[in-house]
């Protein structure tokens, strides 16, 4: 998978099928803080179907930002290691999206 570093930070990426995929970090970071408040405020109304498609994005968010970090040299400012490793483990299960 080939990956070209932007000026925007984001990183285009080659995908299996052969297209680019446009990944820009400071975005997935959000989506994965929006998908975990969606979580909990699902959960708070007892509104199950929702949570779990919210916990589906917030792994896909996940996956995505880990795929991306294990493809960088420097990590200056960005989620801690141990971060990264336990989001690492729970996706580790789950396909590439």
């Amino acid at each position: 998978m080939s990956s070209v570093a932007l000026r925007t930070g984001a990183v285009a990426r080659r995908k299996p099928s052969g297209q680019l995929d446009l990944y820009d970090p400071d975005k997935g970071l959000k989506k994965i803080a929006v998908s975990e408040s969606a979580v909990k405020h699902f959960l708070r109304g007892k509104q199950l179907n929702e949570a779990l498609e919210a916990i589906e994005h917030q792994f896909k968010a996940m996956r995505e930002f880990v795929w991306w970090w294990d493809g960088l040299p420097g990590r200056d400012g960005m989620p801690t290691r141990m971060v990264i490793e336990r989001w690492r483990k729970a996706v580790k299960t789950r396909e590439r999206p």
